[in-house]
């Protein structure tokens, strides 16, 4: 594989991986809407915390690997200058 056709594969993997995330990111945000509608507040208010620092978590693990991947490619990019 030549490295025109890894950065297209890691952008591409980037990609998907940022529309899963989003998929349930709306996903969440859907049931945490049809709990309020429902006025189901003991689940939100049990689970809510540990929701957010899942989010939170997951928030910088994709901070981390787009970091990384930025890297990657700027360091590709350097050596084959």
């Amino acid at each position: 594989m030549d490295e025109d056709a890894l950065k297209a594969a890691v952008l591409s993997a980037n990609n998907e991986e940022h529309q899963e995330v989003l998929h349930k990111g709306h996903d969440l945000l859907a049931e945490i809407s049809m709990e309020i509608d429902r006025k189901n507040f003991i689940f939100a208010e049990v689970e809510e915390k540990e929701v957010i620092e899942v989010i939170k978590r997951c928030e910088q693990a994709l901070d981390e690997f787009s970091q990384l991947v930025y890297e990657y490619i700027q360091e590709s990019d350097v050596n084959n200058a």
